[in-house]
């Protein structure tokens, strides 16, 4: 179990730290009122790279686990993919209700939105995990 609780604390310190540096050019995206083809160009291909990257290695990750592993991070992900679309849907309908039907808000706030709730995703799916691991060694 130790590879798998240090690998959710990684992930969980990466998470935390590409939003750091995320939201620090997402506030310069804004102050800069970018727009355009180019600056989502830019954005989309370095996203893509990056993913790219990020999934190559998870799959390099996965190899490493057994069958006990595995299923302890499918029911992380699961709860982590419910916590998203909980906060996504309580932060939205609160959006809804506090503006009014007919009112705006401004556009930052849904990509803002959006990588917030994945970084809560990120957290609860690494909660899940370490839980899940300190019940087993406390078990056994």
């Amino acid at each position: 179990m130790v590879k798998l609780q240090t690998r959710a604390w990684i992930e969980l310190a990466v998470a935390v730290w590409l939003t750091v540096i995320s939201a620090g050019c997402f506030v310069l995206l804004v102050k800069l009122n970018s727009r355009g083809m180019d600056t989502l160009l830019i954005g989309g291909i370095t996203g893509l790279i990056g993913g790219l990257i990020i999934a190559v290695h998870q799959t390099r990750v996965e190899r490493q686990f057994d069958e006990r592993e595995k299923q302890i991070r499918h029911k992380a992900f699961t709860w982590s993919a419910m916590g998203f679309v909980v906060l996504f849907g309580v932060i939205s309908f609160a959006a809804f209700f506090t503006v009014g039907g007919k009112g705006t808000i401004p556009v930052y706030f849904l990509p803002a939105l959006f990588f917030g709730c994945l970084l809560f995703a990120q957290f609860v799916q690494s909660a899940v995990i370490l839980i899940q691991c300190a019940q087993e060694s406390n078990d056994g």
